[in-house]
């Protein structure tokens, strides 16, 4: 059975460069610097989604799930975290990652989400991940 945030992780440690899964990339919630995780990173964790749909009147279902996407830049620094941001959004987009019919952002850009206490700059997402079950 598909992991999605798992998996899209994963797809994005080969797909955006100056990614690294377990450095600055991560599947589950947003970790803080002060924890000692790098200021620049990106969180997928699974959201939900609609209910899954008979596939063809057969025994199977479409699943859409949907991924958060969180993309964090530097405190001093709105510029490269966009940039940086934007490269994730965009290593999302039309990913071709085994066991998914389709997989898609539900945006047309990321967004802005202002700065967290600690005043970095803060960019959000959802993506449709699409699979048969």
């Amino acid at each position: 059975m598909p992991a999605p945030a798992t998996d899209l992780a994963t797809h994005l440690d080969s797909a955006v460069a100056g990614t690294t899964l377990g450095t600055n990339l991560f599947h589950g919630p947003v970790r803080p610097p002060e924890d000692g995780y790098a200021t620049q990173a990106a969180f997928c964790w699974e959201s939900g989604g609609p209910p899954a749909e008979p596939f063809n009147g057969q025994s199977t279902r479409l699943v859409r799930a949907q991924v958060r996407v969180h993309a964090r830049g530097d405190k001093d620094d709105y510029d490269a975290g966009r940039t940086w941001a934007h490269a994730v959004f965009a290593g999302c987009e039309h990913a071709a990652i085994t066991g998914y019919i389709n997989v898609r952002n539900l945006e047309a850009k990321p967004s802005y989400l202002g700065k967290d206490e600690g005043g970095r700059h803060r960019w959000q997402w959802t993506v449709e991940m699409l699979f048969e079950e």
